[in-house]
């Protein structure tokens, strides 16, 4: 595409562009417009009614050597032209955004004949467009009043339109306005936030924060990425912050026609933002015709303002928290911190702060007690200021199921419930109710849960390995073995790689199970946990070398502190029990099962225990196991 011949001139509105001048008038009256956003209203009125593609733009407008990221560039200069020609919620739309791929002129626009603006100097023809002028600013009312349903206007000359069923949803990340890359974390959370408010609707499945994040700045059409999702409709949109003010604009995408179905803009002070978020989701919820009960509507309707500077605070603790890294935690409870100080009433940043302190402890620092206590000093408080909050009921599943409070089973299990019940959307719920259901064997109700929270956030690969352990639990060690391979994950590599070599392991690829355990152990040479240590014990037992194993069983105990030892026990009893040391390997039984891990299908049928079943002490250890597995079956 070329740049348009440059004499020519358009009328749309109450504006007219020049082309030959680089002029834009409004009756009459110069409108100031800088040189670029000018250049993308040439090319619009161009091709208008036509997509102009932001490849395009990109190829005619930006010079090879700007220093300006093109992205950020285009951002504001779309937005300087539609601010000069009032391109907004209140006033006609002229320039329509197709998400992610371009815009195009969608206003009526007339093309002014050669030595028209002679003629239009006389007075007979300066009386003629102010009639023109006028008449069509009735009729641009008429238009704005249709476009915008006001009173419902459009639904009673036309009717409304019959929608398909929406049911499932995303919300894809929101475009930064601000011509500011250091404004993407309040973004982001913009993104999760209104995320957040929508899953709480019952009735509507809404795909987590972390799948749609990886479309950021994706070129994909909306069809093509629900269908990646599997949902029924898009959310896109924008936000510009100035200040303590924002602007959020959200439309609703069709994705059968890659077109908007609604759209709207809101502005508000930085300490309102809590509503700001509220207001979107709700008329989101109304435009697709979702069912609110009376509960969701409170949770949607809550306007609790927040200090600016404690939001931002917020805002980017949960961007650092979200990488799961010692230095990004650290940073993350600092901003967290320093939240609640200047805030003391905003519970979702005690959330959020009792989870990065428990990243802390079960993560980076077990020994450091303290990081225990502050987490749950947290989440009560965020439950005292909020007994709503779903996130805060989920981080108090967490911490009731670590070592120091004896893996409370039945109680973390109640609080995962309760997140779910306030918010069935939450991924991480589902998932962590499932790891639960696994280490207590139930394995069919841990792979429902653990495939809802995979519908929900396809990109949750732990949720989708911990399938894979269920499996494994089963006996199913060929379909366990292909998903630990194809679910690639950044953190606990230990675990994959403990997992990978188990599974080698029970086909009985025992070689490749060595080699696997071995390349993990030189990567990952600190063996949090002493998982791989205790694995490596497993299969030297296994090929009869007693000393090597006795000496990897020597090495794994370090990890005692951290909150999978458990399965690091189950590994040291398998060995023992492969080396006909009853006595030791029943003991190491009961400690994996007390610290964690009752698994009483694994006792049951795991061949490695196969020395121990004619023992009594093993039998009636197996015998209470079974009871208790039952208990758990009829209570849960």
């Amino acid at each position: 595409m070329e740049l348009p011949a440059r004499a020519r001139r358009f009328r749309f509105g109450l504006f007219e562009a020049d082309l030959n001048t680089s002029e834009l008038r409004k009756n009459g009256l110069k409108v100031k417009l800088q040189e670029q956003p000018f250049q993308i209203l040439a090319l619009l009125l161009e091709h208008r009614g036509e997509l102009v593609t932001r490849e395009e733009l990109h190829r005619e407008l930006w010079p090879a050597d700007t220093f300006v990221d093109f992205d950020v560039g285009l951002n504001v200069a779309i937005k300087k032209l539609r601010d000069a020609i009032g391109d907004s919620a209140e006033n006609p739309r002229f320039v329509e955004t197709i998400p992610r791929h371009g815009y195009r002129f969608i206003f009526r626009v007339e093309e002014v004949a050669p030595g028209a603006e002679e003629s239009r100097r006389s007075g007979k023809t300066r009386r003629r467009n102010a009639i023109w002028a006028s008449t069509l600013a009735v009729v641009g009312a008429l238009i704005l009043v249709l476009v915008l349903n006001a009173g419902g206007l459009r639904s009673r000359l036309w009717g409304r339109p019959k929608a398909s069923v929406i049911s499932s949803i995303a919300v894809l990340p929101l475009e930064n306005l601000s011509g500011d890359s250091t404004q993407n974390y309040f973004t982001d959370g913009m993104t999760d936030a209104l995320t957040t408010n929508l899953a709480q609707i019952g009735d509507l499945t809404v795909i987590s924060r972390a799948a749609a994040m990886r479309y950021k700045g994706n070129s994909e059409l909306p069809g093509e990425i629900a269908r990646e999702l599997h949902v029924d409709a898009l959310v896109e949109g924008s936000v510009v912050r100035s200040g303590n003010r924002v602007r959020i604009a959200a439309q609703l995408v069709d994705p059968a026609t890659n077109r908007s179905i609604w759209s709207k803009s809101y502005e508000r002070d930085l300490g309102d933002i809590i509503m700001l978020q509220s207001e979107v989701a709700r008329a989101i919820a109304t435009e697709i015709a979702a069912k609110l009960r009376p509960r969701e509507q409170a949770l949607l309707s809550r306007t609790v303002p927040v200090k600016p500077e404690a939001y931002d605070c917020y805002l980017r603790g949960h961007f650092y928290s979200y990488r799961e890294s010692a230095t990004d935690n650290e940073v993350a409870i600092g901003m967290l911190e320093r939240a609640i100080a200047l805030d003391p009433d905003f519970a979702p940043a005690y959330a959020e702060l009792a989870d990065a302190y428990r990243i802390r402890f079960t993560q980076f620092a077990p020994r450091e007690k303290q990081w225990e206590e502050k987490a749950f000093q947290a989440a009560d408080k965020a439950l005292s200021l909020n007994p709503d909050l779903a996130e805060a009921y989920v981080a108090r599943g967490f911490l009731l199921w670590t070592p120091s409070k004896g893996f409370l089973h039945k109680e973390a299990i109640q609080e995962y419930r309760h997140a779910l019940r306030l918010n069935s959307n939450l991924d991480e719920a589902h998932h962590y109710l499932g790891n639960i259901y696994i280490h207590i064997g139930l394995l069919d109700e841990g792979i429902v849960e653990l495939q809802r929270a995979v519908a929900i956030n396809p990109s949750n690969t732990p949720a989708r390995a911990r399938i894979g352990v269920a499996l494994l639990y089963q006996g199913k060690c060929e379909q366990a073995l292909a998903i630990f391979q194809s679910n690639l994950w950044e953190a606990n590599q230990t675990l994959r790689g403990y997992q990978m070599g188990w599974s080698l392991f029970c086909l009985g690829r025992t070689a490749e199970a060595f080699t696997t355990v071995d390349e993990y152990l030189k990567k990952y040479p600190e063996d949090e946990g002493g998982l791989l240590s205790s694995m490596q014990a497993l299969l030297y037992a296994a090929t009869r070398k007693e000393r090597l194993a006795e000496a990897q069983i020597r090495l794994a105990q370090k990890g005692r502190d951290f909150i999978h030892f458990h399965h690091t026990a189950y590994n040291i009893a398998s060995a023992y029990a492969l080396m006909h040391k009853d006595g030791l390997a029943i003991q190491w039984l009961q400690k994996a099962a007390a610290e964690g891990f009752p698994c009483y299908p694994i006792f049951a049928r795991d061949p490695n225990l196969a020395n121990l079943r004619s023992d009594p002490r093993f039998v009636q250890f197996i015998a209470h196991q079974r009871k208790q597995w039952e208990s758990y079956k009829a209570a849960l």
